[in-house]
């Protein structure tokens, strides 16, 4: 007569969710088993998963392999998606027409101890001023020319739209300051300079420029 090995029982609830970041451990990876034996998950304990719904497995060995049989099980943990936090830092003010640039960079952050990976914008208002990947250390910069801005001050905020294992995130409000390229005072003075013209017997006075240009802003 054959007597087949008795299937071990096994008991593994779903573990609680966790956040993105979280790694697995003695928390999620809590099986038993109703005789002596060895537990082997996949994924191992220390894995971070990607958000979503996951699903682990352990293959359960018993001590007396002999008359029981090794078996596996399953369990379900849903991952959510990191909280993240979004800092704004921006060149100002500028000048219109000159060689200045406002340069926005974009700090993007997690408390889960990942770093983010996705786009930033800069916005101006409700419209988008420029966007940038985020690199290796969730910075992410993009910059507008003096030619491409008009006079004027500006309320900025930075987005972070969200990715499959970060939530969205805004900066608080920043101000963008676009000066004038010359003062009117200037204009006026050179639309009624004239030239000078020299009289017989006459030599050109030295006389001292009343009006200069005043000197361009540059990044601070």
């Amino acid at each position: 007569m054959v007597v087949n090995k008795a299937t071990p029982v096994i008991t593994w609830k779903s573990p609680a969710a966790v956040v993105y970041g979280t790694p697995l451990g003695a928390t999620q990876l809590n099986a038993t088993a109703s005789v002596p034996g060895n537990f082997t998950y996949c994924p191992p304990a220390g894995t971070v998963l990607a958000a979503g719904t996951q699903t682990l497995i352990v293959t359960f060995t018993p001590v007396d392999s002999t008359d029981y049989a090794t078996v596996t099980a399953a369990s379900i943990v849903v991952v959510k998606p990191a909280p993240t936090t979004t800092a704004l830092s921006l060149t100002s003010p500028v000048a219109v027409g000159s060689q200045d640039a406002a340069t926005f960079i974009v700090t993007v952050g997690s408390a889960s101890g990942q770093v983010p990976t996705g786009t930033v914008t800069a916005n101006a208002g409700t419209k988008t001023a420029c966007s940038a990947v985020l690199n290796g250390t969730g910075v992410g910069t993009c910059t507008l020319s003096a030619s491409q801005l008009k006079a004027g001050t500006y309320v900025m905020r930075a987005s972070y739209a969200a990715s499959a294992d970060f939530k969205a995130s805004k900066s608080v409000a920043g101000s963008l300051t676009v000066l004038p390229q010359d003062a009117p005072e200037l204009h006026r003075f050179r639309a009624k300079r004239q030239r000078w013209r020299p009289q017989r017997g006459c030599t050109r006075p030295e006389m001292e420029d009343q009006f200069r240009q005043p000197a361009q802003v540059g990044l601070p």
